[in-house]
């Protein structure tokens, strides 16, 4: 079944990460394997993903999520709180420890608040949604809290020569390591709870979720289209489904023309209604012709256009304006 597979892969992946870190934390390269760990599981993700789609690692990451939440983050919490003596916490060490913790906070707000200036299409209030979302500490603390205390243990363990025959210095580093434990578990409490009550609170009053309709060209206000070559704006009104017509692709050269040079575009001349076409043969028209725009550009001056009708080789009858080879040689 589907979800055999699932635990089957999650087995598998769950292995060879353990292997990658205990096998490097062997060998003396404790980082290393967290970052190995890192790249196998985001390397596993990315090759699963184009080749079998996004939804494709939903499974295993929800078997991870749920196992983390009932159990991983359950367990890394009690050792870490079970790793505090508390008979050695005293009133300075705290309150240092609270001060630090303020120093880090603002600093990081400072932080967020410059990476997020940039960004112009994000308002005042979702910037500040941003630094409360970025001062909760609480995992990476209850990780590597204990990381300083377990380097002096194993030293000692291992008979270091600094530890060999040297209780002061021994001493010294148990107590930095208890000091660096002890802020980290204060962060979590100070930071963890908080902003998380925080956050549930100012996302609802600085956040705001719109879909944003499609404005019809011909509405007030509405702003056009972005012109690029062979698109421009939009005439006044709409279809009936309510999107916004574009104007043919027939004039948009001439308009892109004149426009990037600084031509007023020139107003094609109402016509006279001409005779009545049998039905099934469509008639094409065209606006300014291309040779009158250049024209126009470069200052030379060209006689009034004669528009007369010629048939196509399709057999529908078009409208044609001078030639360019007509319009080059009364430039000339």
């Amino acid at each position: 079944t589907a979800a055999g597979k699932a635990w089957k892969r999650f087995m598998l992946m769950f292995l060879v990460a353990m292997a990658l870190l205990f096998g490097f934390k062997r060998i003396g390269h404790g980082g290393g394997g967290t970052l190995a760990v890192l790249t196998f599981g985001a390397t596993v993700q990315h090759l699963k993903r184009a080749e079998t789609g996004d939804n494709s690692t939903a499974a295993v990451s929800s078997i991870i999520g749920y196992l983390w939440s009932n159990v991983g983050s359950i367990m890394l919490f009690t050792l870490l709180g079970a790793s505090v003596d508390q008979t050695k916490l005293d009133g300075k060490i705290v309150g240092f420890g609270f001060l630090t913790v303020l120093i880090g906070l603002v600093g990081r707000c400072i932080a967020t608040w410059l990476s997020a200036m940039p960004l112009r299409e994000w308002t005042f209030k979702e910037k500040c949604f941003t630094m409360v979302t970025w001062c909760p500490k609480a995992t990476v603390q209850a990780a590597l809290a204990t990381h300083a205390l377990d380097f002096v243990n194993k030293s000692v363990k291992d008979r270091e020569p600094e530890y060999v025959n040297n209780d002061s210095f021994v001493q010294l580093m148990t107590d930095r390591a208890e000091v660096i434990l002890t802020t980290a578990v204060l962060s979590i409490i100070m930071t963890a709870p908080l902003f998380a009550v925080l956050m549930s609170i100012t996302g609802k009053l600085w956040l705001t979720q719109e879909d944003a309709p499609l404005v019809s060209a011909g509405a007030p206000g509405a702003e056009p289209e972005a012109s690029t070559i062979g698109a421009v704006a939009p005439p006044a009104g709409g279809d009936d489904d309510g999107r916004p017509r574009r104007r043919s692709r027939g004039d948009s050269i001439q308009a892109v023309a004149a426009q990037f040079m600084g031509v007023e575009e020139e107003t094609p001349q109402p016509q006279p209604a001409a005779a009545e076409e049998p039905a099934g043969e469509p008639r094409r028209e065209r606006g300014i012709s291309l040779p009158g725009t250049l024209a126009k550009v470069i200052g030379a001056r060209v006689p009034g256009e004669t528009i007369f009708e010629e048939p196509g080789p399709d057999g529908n009858r078009r409208r044609r304006g001078v030639s360019m080879q007509e319009a080059a040689a009364r430039m000339s």
